[in-house]
């Protein structure tokens, strides 16, 4: 069986206009580049009213379509476009129960 191991690296996101950016590792590790899709009114689509782990509130799941994601971590490399994806904001309170963690 193989051995399971875990790497830490730091997250870069940055959000200019319609576009998104994350990166793993400085772009080493992994990277992806997102494009906001626009719906019937030409404003972004969010969807909302949906529960997400253990979140106390959410701004909607904003709809995404990739550019480009690719990964190259521990033999796993992969590259990908014009996949599905989506952002969420979420509210968190000390001490509930349920999925994450941290801020909005």
């Amino acid at each position: 069986m193989g051995e399971l191991r875990v790497q830490e690296a730091p997250i870069e996101i940055n959000r200019a206009g319609d576009i998104v950016s994350a990166s793993l590792g400085g772009g080493q590790m992994a990277s992806m580049k997102l494009k906001g899709e626009g719906g019937a009114d030409g404003k972004g689509v969010v969807l909302r009213n949906v529960k997400y782990f253990g979140a106390q509130n959410n701004d909607g799941f904003e709809m995404y379509r990739s550019l480009d994601h690719s990964t190259n971590v521990q033999g796993h490399k992969f590259s990908y476009s014009d996949r599905n994806a989506f952002l969420i904001s979420i509210d968190t309170h000390e001490g509930e129960s349920g999925g994450m963690s941290g801020s909005k």
